[in-house]
């Protein structure tokens, strides 16, 4: 679950870990994680934590329940964009920490 993950990485990063992520491309690592989710879970058919995850997105507040996630090349770059964005970020953030002596 979210909640979980920016837990976990607040004590590993730091609590203000959670809005460098939401900041971090629009958020969307958060849309990635819930098209994950959606595929892993639900063999990528739109379900109800789907669409409670992805609401925040203008891409999938349209998604019906049941019918399978699409993909597109615009909506592929932008997710793998979010995860290389989000993953430096985090990169950044060790940096820091390693370089303050934390």
């Amino acid at each position: 679950k979210r909640r979980d993950i920016e837990d976990n990485l607040s004590v590993a990063f730091g609590t203000e870990i959670k809005a460098l992520l939401q900041s971090t491309a629009g958020g969307y690592v958060w849309a990635l994680n819930a098209f994950r989710n959606c595929i892993t879970h639900s063999v990528g058919k739109v379900d109800a934590a789907f669409q409670k995850q992805a609401a925040p997105f203008p891409e999938f507040r349209d998604c019906k329940l049941k019918s399978m996630l699409k993909v597109d090349g615009a909506l592929a770059a932008k997710l793998r964009n979010a995860a290389l964005l989000s993953g430096a970020a985090l990169l950044k953030r060790v940096d820091e920490m390693l370089v303050a002596g934390n």
